[in-house]
């Protein structure tokens, strides 16, 4: 479709406020900061993070669906290389099930988004701890792989010339369980929430492992987007408050833990 548009379906068309403008000079986006009665928001948050390193500035942006949250958030996100901050961006709409999001969803999206993001532009982890991470992971969800299944990846891995961590491996494979709704994904939760204080904890090494990669390549400190939480469906839970109350305000302490649990 080409800008500016000259009837009215193509105008409708052009506005569908279901998607964000990733591009920052697409010429659909219009600045209302005036409007919202606010300073820039992208500016505004990217001044919150540079005054607030190196402690971890955490910030609720809320509004509702197609106000333009994304849109500000993926501006924020070209934004912050410009302050030396390093971006992590996780949609949780593209990598979770909406339909039944969980506390626990989010923060192993997290993790996932994380290791695989520093992958894609060829920061390398601590070898260690990446071991150390895998087998907590493998030991505590019981993820078992036969000798089969690894000869065959490593022969893929062989043939496109990649090597996904296994660490990696096991991430995909638990989001990509909670996503698909596989009878797996209550006895993954069970089991990440019997053991939530260390889960945090070894998220935590991993976010902390990942400030230092990123501050080794010229950049300040790291910062984390979780965007489309919006999206989550609303219903009401047997125990009278509704999926949003749950998420918000009844694991609120769980979601701002990153990077404010220890590991002892």
């Amino acid at each position: 479709m080409q800008y500016p548009v000259s009837t009215v379906d193509d105008a409708y068309k052009a506005c569908n406020p279901e998607q964000p403008l990733k591009n920052l000079d697409d010429p659909r986006y219009v600045d209302l900061t005036e409007v919202r009665g606010i300073k820039n928001f992208a500016r505004t948050i990217a001044k919150r993070i540079v005054r607030s390193a190196p402690d971890f500035h955490q910030q609720l942006v809320t509004g509702h669906r197609g106000c333009g949250k994304s849109t500000e958030l993926y501006r924020l996100k070209a934004q912050c290389p410009s302050e030396k901050f390093f971006t992590i961006y996780l949609d949780v709409e593209e990598m979770l099930d909406l339909g039944e999001v969980n506390y626990l969803d989010i923060l192993l999206g997290i993790a996932r988004a994380t290791e695989e993001q520093l992958r894609d532009n060829r920061f390398t982890l601590n070898q260690q701890l990446l071991e150390e991470l895998s087998n907590w992971f493998a030991e505590k969800v019981l993820i078992q792989e036969t000798k089969d299944n690894r000869e065959s990846r490593a022969k893929a891995e062989a043939k496109i010339g990649t090597k996904i961590p296994l660490l990696g491996e096991l991430f995909a494979k638990f989001t990509g369980e909670i996503r698909s709704g596989s009878s797996r994904r209550e006895e993954l939760r069970t089991t990440l929430e019997k053991e939530l204080r260390v889960f945090i904890a070894h998220l935590n090494r991993l976010i902390e492992a990942a400030r230092l990669q990123v501050q080794q390549h010229d950049f300040k400190d790291l910062v984390i987007i979780v965007d489309g939480l919006e999206k989550m469906h609303y219903r009401e839970l047997p125990d009278g408050q509704s999926t949003h109350a749950a998420l918000f305000v009844h694991h609120a302490e769980q979601l701002k833990a990153p990077t404010s649990m220890p590991l002892s």
